[in-house]
């Protein structure tokens, strides 16, 4: 089972999904095809801590377990400098989407085959089949379980039908 990474330095990612048994060298390598830069060059932290070369990404905390893919694990990544050290590790928050211009939530309706409309945010869970605005402003409306969308039907069916005549 594979675990997942963000691979950080500055403003640039590298999303990648690597088994938890892998070495640091191993992941060096790996991003060594990324950026073209070579493992000696590189220097990876995890919670601000330098990663071990020898060791594997599960025994630096980086198992499976905590490396989802809802949740990749940040490992950040350091260049070795001209001057022959590595710099300071720089991670920038990744820019997150702006907010949604319309926050209010519409409300959720059920359908009964009677044709009697339940909105689920009302607290008395009376039925309102009036088309009569609620109190959250929203309008609510007659649902009808039967109601298909109408479409005309592809060639299969039609043949389909003449088959059973």
């Amino acid at each position: 089972m594979s675990a997942y990474f963000v691979i950080q330095r500055k403003m640039q990612y590298i999303l990648t999904d690597v088994e938890d048994n892998l070495l640091v060298r191993d992941l060096k390598c790996i991003i060594e095809s990324v950026i073209n830069v070579s493992p000696e060059n590189q220097q990876l932290y995890y919670k601000n801590k330098i990663l071990n070369e020898t060791k594997t990404l599960s025994a630096c905390g980086l198992s499976r377990y905590f490396a989802t893919a809802h949740r990749p694990a940040t490992i950040g990544l350091a260049l070795k400098m001209e001057n022959d050290e590595f710099e300071k590790l720089e991670l920038t928050p990744y820019p997150m989407e702006p907010e949604m211009r319309f926050t209010q939530k519409t409300s959720q309706f059920l359908a009964e085959p009677k044709g009697k409309t339940y909105n689920y945010n009302d607290p008395s869970g009376e039925a309102s089949g009036s088309g009569e605005p609620s109190g959250s402003g929203i309008p609510k409306g007659k649902l009808n379980i039967n109601d298909k969308p109408k479409s005309k039907p592809s060639s299969n069916e039609k043949s389909k039908r003449k088959q059973r005549k």
